[in-house]
This record gives structure tokens, sequence and C-alpha cells, in this order.
């Protein structure tokens, strides 16, 4: 989230407020000298005389500053040094870890009540992601666990000098398949990680797009061939000018989602659409679907829905960031049983 600061008039700034500060002190010095001369003269102390009397003059001039600045200085303290205090203590406290504190906000007439709201702004963004990292590691730890155990406990049946071949090759294939998951989880993390502290693009050359999910659908032909899925392609020609090879990544998850969630023998449907400016490409099938409550929820880190198949839960959120990436959008549309339709929009950009 990004915090803008709108500029106030310079009537309302606090080089303002001190300039008005210095200004009134020095007119309330002079209009309570005058006022004392005046009480005095009228009192039958000659004026003459009170200008020559350089010590009674000293002394008028110390009490009047004294009162007039003990007076400003409170008036200063309430609205200008607490304010400043409080923000400065309250910083100690994020600077500590603490992002529960909040500060009063004010009416937003000084730049001291802005400066409030923004702070709380920023401490409640700081508290979202320090939440969201902590789930993050939690989750991560969780996903990363279970195949190490398993992996650990099938090892250790291994060593028992007592099992059949037929045991021994059983235990063997499920540790195969355990070391192949946790070797995709950490590549999906190691990817997804490198593409959040990625900013802009490099390396992009023009390439053939509609011929690239070609591709990417051959890869999977295995897939859609054991479950007895048809393919349906409408692709435009469509020249792109990005990065080729994140793009395969985005290509591959939806794809290898829409088989995953397919019923047997049912029929995928990949478009890709060239329109002014615009590249479209929408893959959907016609498996279980997402229920209303879950697609706010499927791009976000390790989040697996109730008819989750498997996997590491970050598919979804490497093809956003790839498309986000790319200067492009990607969104669903789905129900439950009604499958569901992934639909990528990229810019065009000229190479």
């Amino acid at each position: 989230m990004k915090l803008h600061f709108k500029p106030r008039p310079f009537t309302q700034t606090i080089r303002f407020y001190s300039l008005l500060f210095s200004f009134l002190c020095i007119l309330a010095t002079v209009i309570m000298a005058v006022f004392t001369f005046t009480l005095l003269a009228h009192y039958g102390f000659p004026a003459k005389e009170l200008l020559d009397n350089k010590l009674l003059l000293v002394g008028i001039g110390a009490i009047i500053t004294i009162i007039i600045g003990t007076v400003f200085g409170l008036l200063t303290n309430r609205y200008l040094a607490d304010p400043l205090k409080r923000i400065s203590l309250a910083s100690q406290e994020v600077a500590s870890g603490d992002f529960t504190v909040r500060l009063p906000e004010g009416n937003h007439t000084t730049e001291l009540d802005d400066i409030a709201v923004n702070f709380n702004r920023m401490t409640s963004e700081l508290a979202s992601t320090e939440l969201m990292r902590n789930d993050f590691v939690n989750t991560f730890s969780h996903e990363l666990k279970t195949p190490i155990t398993s992996i650990r406990g099938y090892a250790r049946l291994l060593l028992r000098e007592d099992l059949s071949d037929e045991d021994r090759k059983e235990y063997a294939s499920v540790i195969c398949r355990q070391s192949e998951a946790l070797a995709s989880i950490t590549s999906s993390i190691l990817l997804l990680s490198r593409l959040e502290n990625q900013q802009m693009l490099s390396g992009c050359h023009q390439f053939c797009l509609d011929e690239q999910i070609r591709k990417s659908i051959l890869l999977l032909e295995r897939a859609w061939e054991e479950k007895g899925l048809e393919l349906d392609l409408d692709l435009d020609e469509i020249l792109f000018f990005g990065q080729e090879d994140l793009l395969v990544h985005l290509w591959n998850n939806l794809l290898d989602n829409a088989i995953k969630y397919s019923n047997p023998n049912g029929t995928i449907f990949v478009k890709a659409k060239k329109s002014a400016g615009l590249v479209e490409v929408t893959v959907q099938d016609q498996g279980c679907g997402i229920d209303e409550q879950s697609l706010g929820k499927i791009f976000g880190k390790f989040y697996q829905g109730p008819h989750a198949l498997g996997g590491s839960g970050l598919g979804l959120p490497i093809c956003m960031r790839i498309a986000n990436l790319s200067g492009g959008t990607i969104t669903v549309k789905s129900a439950l049983g009604d499958g569901s339709a992934f639909t990528v929009s990229l810019p065009i950009m000229e190479g």
C-alpha cells in the first residue's frame, strides 16, 4: 500500500507556526511593555524617570518576558512538543517490533495530524505483513516437514533385513515420490521468491505466443491422455514481445491445473485472442470448480481449497506474479461443479 502526502497550503505548515509564534512573542512583549509603562505613568510614575531607571526597565522586561515565555511555552508544549514526543515514543515501539501501537488522530488540520494518520496506516500495513510472514513460515515448515518425515520413515524401513523385494520396491517408490514433491516445493519457493524480488523483466525478445502454448500442451500430453481429455484450441497467430522462459511457467501451471481438476473424458478449452494492444489467453476446464469462499484465496501462498488434489499451493501465486511482471493481470471465473476459466491479459509491447 502506497501512502500519498497531499501538500498543504503554506499557512498550515509548521514553519509558519514557528514564525507566527516568534511574531506573537515580540508583539506581546511590546504590548505588555507599553501597557506597563502606561499603567505606571497613570499612577504617578514620571515616564522620563522610568526610562532613565535602567534597573527598573530590566526588571519589568524580565517579568514580561517570563510571563509571555511561560504562556507560549505551555502552548507550544501542548500543541507541538507533546505530539512530537508521542510520535518519537511510538516510533521506538515500532523499532522494537511492536506493530500494534497507534497514535491519536486529529481532524487533519495540521501536518502533525497527517503524520499520525499515515503512521497508523504504516503500522497497520507492517502488522499485516508480519502476520503474512509468520503464516508463510509456518505453512512452509509444514509443507517441508511432511515429505521429509515420510522419506525418513520409509528410509528406516528399508534398513530392515527381513523386507521382501516387493516391500523394498514399494518403500523405495514412496521415497522417490516424496523426494520429487520436496524438490517441486523447493523449486517453486525459489522461483516465487525470485519473482517477488524482481521489479522488471530482462532478456525480453519477440516470439510466437500461440506456438509456445502448443508446446506446453504437448509437454503435458501424457497427463491429459491418461484422463481421456480432449483439447479444444482456438489460438490466433500472435507475435509477442516478453520474457519467453517466464511465460512458459504460466501456461504450464494453468494447463496442469486444468488437467488435474478436469473430470475424466472431459474437454479443456484453450483460447488465445489478440485485440487492440492486448492479448487474452483463457484456459477453461469442465471440472469440479471453485466455491465462492475459496475464489478470493486461491492466489495466496500455499492455499489449497477443499477440493485440492495435492501440489504445493504455489502454482497460482507464481502465475499471478508472472502476469503482473509482464504488465498484465489474471482473473478467474468459476462455480462449484461447473469448472473454472482462468484468463490472462497481457499488453502487447513493441520490441
